[in-house]
C-alpha cells in the first residue's frame, strides 16, 4: 500500500451475515462512498476486506485504487481465519474505515489502532472525509504506532 493514506473497506456479504448487516450495508453503499471519497481526494487508495471473493474482485476491478488480499481460503476455515486476522491488521493500519452496520469485526481493528480511526457505516452521523482521515500506521503489525498531526 506504500506510505500514503488509505481507507479500509470491510464488507460482510456472506449469506451467514446478520440480517441487519445485509439490510443496512449493501455493496452499493460502499460503491457510492468510495466514489464520493475519490471525488474529494482522487489519489486516495482503498484496502478491501470481504467475506465473498466475487464481491471483492468486482470492487477491485471497478476501482483501480483498491487493493485486496487474494487466496483467502474458505469461509471459517483455518486459512480463512488466518486471512481474517491479516485483514484486521490491514484495516487497523488504515486512515479510516468504511464498515458494515451491525458487525464487530472492525471494532478489533479500532482497538488495535488505539481507537484512532473513524469507523463509518451506513447509519453513522459522522462521515469519513479527507479531513477526518488520520495518518496511516507505517508498520501494519503495529497499527497503534502512527504519526499524529
Amino acid at each position: 500500500m506504500g506510505s500514503e493514506q488509505y481507507v479500509g473497506v470491510m464488507i460482510r456479504a456472506h449469506e451467514a451475515s446478520h440480517p441487519k448487516t445485509k439490510e443496512f450495508s449493501p455493496v452499493s453503499w460502499y460503491e457510492q462512498r468510495i466514489r464520493q471519497l475519490l471525488v474529494e481526494r482522487p489519489d486516495l487508495r482503498f484496502y478491501v476486506s470481504c467475506d465473498v471473493p466475487e464481491v471483492t474482485e468486482a470492487l477491485v476491478a471497478q476501482f483501480p485504487a483498491a487493493m485486496t488480499q487474494r487466496d483467502k481460503g474458505g469461509y471459517n476455515t483455518p486459512v480463512g481465519t488466518q486471512a481474517a486476522v491479516a485483514d484486521v491488521y490491514m484495516l487497523a493500519a488504515s486512515s479510516g474505515i468504511l464498515r458494515p452496520f451491525w458487525s464487530s469485526f472492525t471494532t478489533m481493528s479500532s482497538e488495535l489502532a488505539d481507537r484512532a480511526l473513524l469507523l463509518e457505516d451506513s447509519q453513522s452521523d459522522e462521515k469519513l472525509t479527507p479531513m477526518t482521515l488520520v495518518p496511516r500506521a507505517q508498520d501494519v503489525i503495529r497499527p497503534w504506532d502512527r504519526e499524529r498531526s
